[in-house]
């Protein structure tokens, strides 16, 4: 089991720590006060800690929803899973929507992510693809109906249910 790590009490060691997280990837400020409050760090601290990052430019929030928000569009989520993500890591809605901006619509993005997905499964028999690239989607965030919609428009007929009358 992982010994507790002593609190950070200074600024310097706060400071540092961030830096240290930094180097690894980028945090929001929300991410980066967690990290130094589960640390034991004061919150009088947290604030001049972040006030020091923010000056020297390594914590901007805008940048940080950039960044995931073309991530995830690079991997067709819907806006919808973008828009959740970014408010996890604590970003504010205005930052966030700007951070989506004028990008291409969930319609676009559904047509990309059933381009890639159908491409995949294009061998199976219908009903098993349908079901399976339904399913692709509706895990990217896709409204059922769009995702019914798009299908059929690349030959995907729905799966029938197997009933006793059959």
């Amino acid at each position: 089991m992982r010994q507790p790590s002593k609190p950070i009490a200074e600024l310097a060691a706060a400071y540092t720590y961030c830096v240290r997280l930094l180097a690894m990837r980028q945090f929001s400020e929300y991410e980066m006060r967690s990290r130094l409050a589960r640390r034991g760090a004061s919150s009088d601290l947290i604030n001049q800690t972040m006030e020091k990052l923010q000056q020297v430019k390594l914590l901007d929030d805008k940048q940080v929803a950039t960044v995931v928000a073309s991530g995830l569009r690079n991997k067709a989520k819907s806006r919808r899973v973008v828009t959740l993500e970014l408010r996890k890591k604590g970003i504010a809605a205005p930052v966030a929507s700007e951070a989506l901006g004028e990008s291409e619509s969930d319609e676009q993005r559904l047509i990309l992510a059933a381009e890639q997905i159908t491409a995949r499964y294009s061998s199976l028999p219908h009903e098993v693809a349908w079901r399976r690239a339904e399913g692709a989607l509706l895990r990217r965030g896709f409204s059922p109906g769009a995702i019914g919609r798009i299908l059929r428009t690349y030959g995907f007929q729905p799966y029938r249910q197997v009933g006793l009358s059959d």
